[in-house]
């Protein structure tokens, strides 16, 4: 179950929306599933959308967590998630090259 406006997005070959065309919302909860058996199928009927990360004719799968970095930086694009590089300490790199 999902809180209020959040929105179960399952990561799977199965579906027919790629992840770059997909409209993210900053309430998202992406659900990815194991590389081998994916997930349930009580998942799949939960879930609100389904994407996928395109793939050459012929490939079976991507590693999970290359899929979910993936999926995840556009999601985070999208909904303007990205910290700051400005204004966020851990970026700021002094001319020595040093934090």
């Amino acid at each position: 179950a999902t809180v209020s406006g959040e929105r179960l997005i399952l990561l799977t070959t199965k579906a027919r929306t790629p992840y770059t065309e997909f409209r993210f919302e900053k309430e998202d909860v992406l659900v990815l599933g194991s590389e081998g058996a994916g997930v349930p199928q009580s998942v799949h009927r939960g879930a609100r959308a389904r994407i996928l990360v395109p793939m050459a004719p012929g490939a079976r799968s991507l590693n999970v967590a290359v899929a979910a970095a993936m999926v995840l930086g556009e999601a985070l694009r999208q909904t303007e998630g990205f910290p700051d590089p400005i204004s966020t300490p851990c970026y700021n790199i002094s001319k020595s090259g040093h934090a």
